[in-house]
């Protein structure tokens, strides 16, 4: 094995248990793409950066969005009964920053261009959306799993998406492997 394919030993290989700082590490080395979850809530419009989403199952089609239990989105997802996931694009690295933050959610929506679709903020320029009713919610740890289903989306043909690798914002380059 190369010394660049070599692993590095954490607590667990001693038979420990991950720490907390390990476990979000060896995340880290997991590349997601970058969404902002936006519902509507009793004081307008909400909204938090999320990577913690994924489809579950094609029929039906259900996906899966965790909450941090300290997001405000999570109150108004649970009055509206739904939410929309952005998916952002790589020129979109602001907006994940700014959704991201503590400020209110007021601060967040003020110079962000969006409209309003089944009751829900989508975001302008993302590479593709998903307008979700809110289903079964399942508490875990420090979060909050939702089990939604989708309801109405739509996509850009001509936009690259965000991704996010080792605790930063990256870009796809050049095609395809195939």
């Amino acid at each position: 094995m190369s010394q660049r394919d070599a692993f590095h030993p954490t607590t667990a290989d001693s038979g420990q248990s991950l720490t907390s700082t390990e476990f979000r590490g060896l995340m880290g080395e997991w590349s997601t793409g970058v969404t902002v979850v936006t519902s509507q809530g009793e004081h307008g419009p909400s909204g938090f950066t999320a990577n913690a989403i994924t489809s579950v199952s094609l029929t039906p089609p259900l996906l899966l969005i965790c909450f941090d239990l300290s997001v405000r989105t999570l109150e108004a997802v649970r009055r509206s009964g739904r939410c929309c996931l952005n998916f952002l694009a790589a020129d979109q690295v602001d907006l994940s920053t700014r959704f991201a933050g503590k400020d209110a959610p007021a601060a967040k929506f003020a110079e962000c261009r969006y409209e309003m679709k089944l009751g829900v903020p989508v975001l302008a320029g993302v590479v593709a959306y998903l307008i979700c009713q809110a289903g079964q919610e399942i508490a875990i740890g420090d979060h909050v799993v939702h089990v939604a289903r989708p309801l109405r989306g739509g996509r850009s043909q001509n936009r690259e998406p965000l991704v996010f690798f080792r605790s930063g914002y990256r870009q796809l380059v050049g095609g395809g492997l195939d």
